[in-house]
């Protein structure tokens, strides 16, 4: 038989040079048989496609079949695909010995049984005879019928008698394909995975600078499947059509089957995958196999985790939901873990069932301690059986019924996250029977520990809900500020002497000197001189560092040794920076530094450490901004804390507009109308909120601003000042007298000496001023409030004549005004001297003394081998800015090097 010219065919194909070898040596000899046997996935589509190309370019005859699993009973459907057409444009070949084959290619007569296979056969070998050279290519022979490949294996034995070329793709063998493939003129190729070399070809093609790592990790994930390795490459995933058609291949119980798989996992045990796809476990090896053909699976499980994502992507959204809820169902019953079956639970919409509440309050609890515990119950508090504030109770431990779902939840911040994630699906399921006001409880300290923006309103939503108030919600709230009303009440219930059950839980759970905290943080509300000794006796359990990262309570205690400037805050303060380690803590923590340095007038270190503060993200930051805000006033840096104060309204207001946006209405939307009025009393009277407006009072002051100043603080010390300088005196007296009866009932030095200054700036009488400053500085001679009185006494004291009085008070106020660095107090030192008749020293020009508190400050952090881009970092500048600073520096101590620069402060020390 003369032999075709094959023109030469790009195929571009990876590592299939034997198998196009063999395409090409059939359609160059003038037929032949080529069978390709292999897995889906492995390419056989496409070198049919490459042998029908070169069949067609040397000019054959190409007829195409790909059979589906719906054909297969059709008796000679894959002959009729093949030849039906061909037979009907040439009808003269289907005469004479293609005359039967005629009959059924062009009237559908077919043989009546088995026995008239064999004449049909010869007359479909003449038929192809008289149609020229022919091609025919059978993909996915698989799913032919067993009467069209009989006549196949009949062809296959006359191939070499006829210009005849028989191209089949099967993912598996059967008898009668085995006789296609059986024959002397057949070549039979079993396709096999890419190697590491050709895998990273193929990704090239799609990844042209893909680095060997990538090609290498691919290539493993894919198991060297071309098909995988082509989507995985891609980088958009494995597309859902052929999945849908591979699938669409299979049986109704083989889709219920891979269905189950995609949304249960394949790695499930079989009972709980054979459960929720509705089948026998024996079905489900008949069930993997088909998958296995279809090249989704293998061994049991599918070839990539992609593949599984495509199916469960691809159901339609009531199906997946019906699955989920199985298997659900199906996990709990066979004892899996409660963060397993709410990972289907989360995927479901809520539908109002108690049992979904009940299985992601678990997940909650489990996420956070790590303890796998079935949950007995969700009730409404007070209901019979959950005696608690909560009414939240965990099976298997009785003595959980007193203490709240906020307290049992919070047992460490570990998984938070993951318990906000659980605990907000639950508030969405609305079950009858569920404790909203526990749900919110649990949910707001859940989210506090985790740090998300939400948890405020949360707390504040459980706070309204019902009147829960529990000792962590109450705890968390204080962080924020606000003090719940009945705070005293929620203690008592857990505490009372007649409670001796409530007692010894609250003793065993870790939560009695979390409520003594809570006590020393109320009393210090009240202005109770009792805060300090309770916040002392809390301080002394180390328990309460040992939790100070999930709980508040060593922070509260802290924060009241600081407002009543004890000694024991600084120490306090260290342990706790030492100690923490949740972003909140430190920031906490932090702020609490700054708020102690900017009380004892280290406005230097008050700066930084708020600077340091501010730089933590939202919701964390507190009172920093106001902090810095009243350092810089304090240092008359107004232009800087102008800046500072626009910066940071606008980052709260960007903040504020990315919480709302993330929380939607999932809880403001359901809050009732007392609730939102009880909410709005509270956020102005929040610890930032207060903070805040009293450094915009201290600022508006520093600038002269006095109406401003009273505008924003109507009450209090400052704004007694305020209304000092407007000439309201009565006013200012009367706001004065209650701020140093308040001060003195608390018993912090420096409090009473601000209270007593605004009192004196109030009196008209000059004799009773001089003695409330006396007064004032027994009780704090430094500080920041010490050199106010000092001022006053001296301004007092020139007034009625007593000029080198009034000197041997203004000195000091100078000395420390300049040793402080609060510019303002210092130049109106320098004022009043120069009242009196004295010319004040002036500032030095050069040394030690010459320096400004920043300068000093830079110059120290130069001296120890700092960097200007490290110090810039540190302090919070430019470098352009501490480059500056650092020149003033040399030039005023007369050196050149960081080396000079150390000797020189040394001697100066």
């Amino acid at each position: 038989m003369a032999r075709l010219h094959v023109p030469t065919v790009a195929p571009g194909l990876i590592e299939r040079h034997l198998e196009l070898d063999a395409l090409r040596s059939a359609v160059r000899g003038g037929g032949g048989i080529v069978v390709f046997e292999a897995p889906a996935g492995l390419g056989k589509t496409t070198l049919l496609e490459q042998g029908a190309a070169m069949a067609g370019a040397a000019g054959w005859l190409v007829r195409r079949a790909a059979p589906s699993p719906l054909e297969r009973e059709l008796p000679y459907g894959v002959l009729r695909a093949l030849l039906e057409t061909p037979a009907r444009e040439r009808l003269e070949a289907a005469t004479g010995a293609a005359a039967v084959a005629g009959e059924l290619l062009l009237q559908g007569v077919s043989p009546r049984d088995a026995s008239g296979v064999l004449p049909l056969a010869h007359s479909v070998l003449w038929l192809c005879s008289g149609l020229g050279p022919l091609a025919l290519v059978i993909d996915d022979a698989q799913w032919a019928d067993r009467e069209s490949l009989a006549v196949l294996a009949y062809l296959a034995r006359r191939v070499e008698d006829l210009p005849l070329l028989i191209l089949v793709g099967t993912r598996g063998s059967c008898d009668l394909l085995s006789l296609v493939g059986g024959v002397r003129a057949a070549a039979v190729r079993a396709l096999e995975p890419l190697s590491a070399a050709g895998a990273a070809r193929l990704v090239r093609r799609h990844l042209a600078d893909a680095p060997g790592t990538l090609c290498r990790d691919l290539h493993r994930a894919s198991g060297g499947v071309p098909w995988l390795l082509t989507e995985l490459a891609s980088g958009d995933g494995v597309s859902r059509a052929p999945v849908r058609r591979r699938l669409a291949e299979l049986s109704a119980r083989d889709r219920g089957v891979a269905e189950a798989a995609a949304v249960v996992g394949d790695t499930a045990s079989p009972h709980v995958l054979a459960r929720v796809a509705g089948v026998g476990v024996r079905e489900l090896a008949h069930a993997f196999d088909a998958l296995a053909a279809a090249g989704l699976a293998e061994k049991n499980r599918f070839v990539h985790p992609l593949v599984s994502r495509s199916i469960a992507s691809d159901l339609p959204r009531a199906t997946r939901e019906r699955l989920h809820r199985a298997a659900a169902r199906a996990l709990t019953e066979a004892g899996a873990g409660a963060r397993t079956v709410a990972a289907h639970l989360l995927e479901c919409a809520p539908a109002a069932d108690p049992d979904v509440t009940r299985g992601l309050m678990a997940a909650a609890h489990e996420a956070r301690t790590g303890t796998p515990r079935g949950v007995a119950g969700v009730g409404r508090a007070g209901d019979g059986g959950t005696p608690g504030v909560a009414g939240v109770a965990w099976a298997g431990d009785a003595s959980t019924s007193a203490p709240a779902a906020g307290a049992e939840l919070s047992g460490g911040v570990a998984g938070a996250d993951e318990a906000v994630m659980y605990l907000r699906r639950a508030l969405d399921e609305g079950a009858s029977g569920d404790d909203r006001g526990a749900l919110l409880a649990a949910l707001g300290t859940a989210a506090f520990d985790a740090g998300l923006p939400e948890a405020r309103g949360w707390l504040l939503a459980a706070a309204d809900e019902c009147g829960v108030r529990t000792v962590d919600v109450v705890g968390r709230l204080a962080a924020f500020g606000v003090v719940a009303g009945d705070c005293d009440a929620v203690l008592d219930a857990f505490i009372d002497e007649r409670e001796e059950h409530a007692r010894q839980l609250a003793r065993r759970s870790g939560t009695d000197v979390v409520l003594l905290a809570h006590r020393a943080w109320a009393a210090l509300g009240r202005r109770d001189p009792a805060a300090v000794r309770l916040a002392l006796m809390a301080l002394a359990d180390p328990r309460l560092l040992a939790e100070a990262d999930r709980r508040r309570a060593y922070e509260l205690c802290a924060r009241v040794l600081v407002v009543c400037e004890h000694d024991a805050a600084e120490p306090a303060i260290t342990a706790l920076r030492a100690a923490a380690t949740t972003v909140g803590m430190r920031a906490a923590a932090t702020s609490l530094a700054a708020e102690h340095a900017l009380r004892r007038g280290r406005l230097i270190e008050a700066e930084r450490l708020a600077r340091t503060a501010l730089a933590f993200p939202e919701p964390f930051r507190g009172g920093a901004l106001a902090l810095l805000v009243h350092a810089l006033a304090e240092r008359g840096a107004v232009c800087e804390a102008h800046a500072v104060l626009r910066a940071g309204a606008r980052e709260a207001t960007e903040w504020r507009g990315a919480a709302a946006a993330a929380r939607g209405a999932e809880w403001g939307g359901t809050a009732t109308a007392g609730g939102a009025e009880w909410r709005g009393a509270n956020a102005g009277r929040g610890r930032g909120a207060r903070e805040l407006a009293a450094a915009r009072a201290r600022l508006a002051i520093a600038e002269g601003d006095f109406g401003r100043a009273v505008a924003l603080v109507s009450g209090g010390v400052l704004g007694a000042v305020a209304l000092a300088h407007l000439g309201r005196r009565a006013e200012a007296a009367r706001a004065a007298d209650v701020a140093v009866a308040e001060a003195e009932r608390l018993g912090a030095p420096a409090q009473i000496a601000a209270a007593l200054h605004a009192r004196a700036l109030a009196e008209p009488d000059a004799a009773r001023r001089i003695g409330m400053c006396r007064r004032g500085l027994a009780v704090q001679p430094g500080g920041l409030e010490g050199v106010r009185l000092r001022l006053e006494l001296g301004a007092a004291l020139a007034y009625v004549g007593r000029r080198v009085d009034a000197r041997e008070a203004l000195r000091p106020a100078l000395a420390a005004a300049d040793a402080l660095g609060a510019v303002p107090l210092s130049q109106r030192a320098r004022r009043e001297l120069v009242a009196t008749g004295l010319r004040p020293r002036q500032a030095a020009t050069e040394g030690t003394a010459a320096l400004t508190p920043r300068q000093r400050q830079i110059c120290e952090l130069a001296a120890v081998g700092k960097g200007n881009r490290v110090i810039a970092q540190e302090l919070f500048l430019s470098i352009k800015t501490v480059e500056t600073h650092l020149a003033a520096g040399y030039r005023k101590l007369g050196v050149n090097t960081r080396a000079d620069l150390a000797a020189e402060l040394a001697a100066a020390a």
